[in-house]
């Protein structure tokens, strides 16, 4: 899913913020919850970042839901050297709902793309979804689904 990024009033930047983040903001924010989920986190965010070119800024905030097993504690300080990816810690282990809702507080893109940790994104999924925003300009959000699987992987 995609979703038009609106600052809530408490958090509208001010004019002298929004003039910073003008040259730098990406165009997108994927915002991945995890929590424990060290098996797939690395793939998933090599798979946000491939979504991502000079005409496609992207940051990538993966939302660490309080993880504890030594898998996803390793991968998330891999991924944290990544040029467009942060790792924001979560106050104690909230749930998805609330890592996410902390994940859409720090976005700094214009749209919002939602990911799951254990999930990847299909090449040029992002692209797709902008051209379909394009398409229809009056949508606030736009959705995305993959073809079934045949059950063997392909």
């Amino acid at each position: 899913m995609l979703r038009q990024c609106d600052y809530p009033p408490s958090k509208q930047p001010s004019n002298e913020q929004l003039s910073a983040m003008t040259d730098t903001a990406p165009k997108v924010s994927v915002i991945i919850p995890c929590f424990n989920s060290g098996d797939y986190l690395r793939e998933a965010v090599d798979s946000a970042i491939r979504q991502s070119s000079p005409e496609l800024p992207m940051e990538i905030l993966v939302i660490n839901d309080h993880s504890d097993d030594p898998g996803t504690l390793d991968a998330l300080h891999d991924i944290n050297g990544f040029d467009q990816v942060r790792v924001i810690d979560n106050q104690g282990k909230r749930g998805p709902a609330a890592a996410r809702n902390l994940g859409i507080a720090q976005a700094r893109g214009d749209w919002i793309a939602f990911m799951d940790a254990d999930d990847m994104f299909a090449p040029d999924s992002i692209a797709a979804r902008l051209a379909a925003l394009q398409a229809h300009p009056d949508a606030s959000w736009i959705g995305g689904d993959r073809p079934p699987s045949a059950g063997d992987g392909t």
